[in-house]
């Protein structure tokens, strides 16, 4: 590996933040009224299921011989408090406004992002950085996709029965 990656860290740093990611758009999706936003938000409980599937199948081989065990980090992160540190906590994810909720997961996906596309520049193993790359390429995805999901959570009722008038 090259001099700065370190497969131990990437592992329990990244896999804890995509399961919270995935715990925190559950969790709003919950709080979200039936309809577009609640299903877009379900939308990212999978995408970010995926990203943990990409560590614990993918890169299993990768992990398991550096002596890890990816499975239980996912099973730890399932039961934590959620908490992603400055960025949304259990009493936001709560009690704050949607949106405001939204715009910090827009910076944290904008924040996994960087974080992806930093350790693939560091890592000598082609496999790894090329999981890495389509990570980073995933959450900048996310960010716009959270962006539409803001819209989506301002759609005026009346407006959108204009826009979309019944058949």
């Amino acid at each position: 590996m090259a001099d700065g990656f370190d497969l131990h860290a990437l592992v329990h740093y990244a896999l804890r933040r995509e399961v919270m990611a995935w715990r925190t758009y559950e969790r709003l999706a919950e709080r979200a009224a039936p309809g577009e936003a609640q299903s877009m938000l379900y939308q990212l409980v999978s995408f970010e299921e995926e990203h943990v599937r990409q560590y614990t199948v993918v890169l299993r081989p990768q992990i398991e011989a550096s002596g890890l065990n990816p499975d239980s980090i996912v099973a730890a992160a399932e039961v934590e408090t959620l908490d992603l540190e400055g960025v949304v906590d259990e009493e936001r994810i709560a009690t704050a406004p949607l949106d405001g909720v939204i715009k910090a997961a827009m910076d944290f996906e904008r924040m996994m992002a960087t974080f992806y596309e930093e350790q693939a520049a560091l890592v000598d193993d082609p496999g790894i950085r090329a999981v890495l790359e389509q990570l980073a390429s995933e959450e900048r995805s996310h960010e716009v996709f959270l962006d539409d999901l803001l819209a989506a959570l301002s759609l005026d009722p009346v407006d959108d029965a204009v826009e979309f008038p019944p058949l």
